[in-house]
């Protein structure tokens, strides 16, 4: 699990070996891109810049199945992670979900 305690470990752990996993987090930001289905209301909030947190939620809960069908190692949620971080970036949300808290609250909610 990606906790406070554990997240510069397991960032290292990335970061130094980028090469295995940057290609992991592009693939799962783009299949989550993909899969994410907005309402016209939350497609509005994202034309706003107005966070949504039912989206974050809806990212979330891709992130699980993509965990799930995972060997549901700490890296690997880290990737899930910063690749939702990422998306929730892109729609102008802020940098929260790309910060040690923001991406341990992400885990939480994937992991449940």
């Amino acid at each position: 699990m990606l906790t406070l305690r554990n997240y510069s470990n397991i960032q290292n752990i990335v970061t130094t070996n980028l090469w295995q996993y940057l290609p992991m987090q592009i693939e799962f930001k783009s299949r989550i891109q993909v899969d994410v289905q907005l309402t016209p209301s939350e497609t509005l909030d994202l034309i706003a810049c107005t966070l949504n947190k039912n989206v974050v939620k809806k990212l979330a809960r891709l992130g699980r199945e993509h965990y799930l069908a995972s060997d549901k190692s700490d890296t690997t949620l880290y990737c899930i992670c910063m690749a939702i971080g990422t998306i929730i970036k892109e729609y102008d949300w802020g940098t929260y979900y790309i910060s040690p808290s923001g991406m341990c609250e992400l885990a939480d909610m994937i992991v449940g």
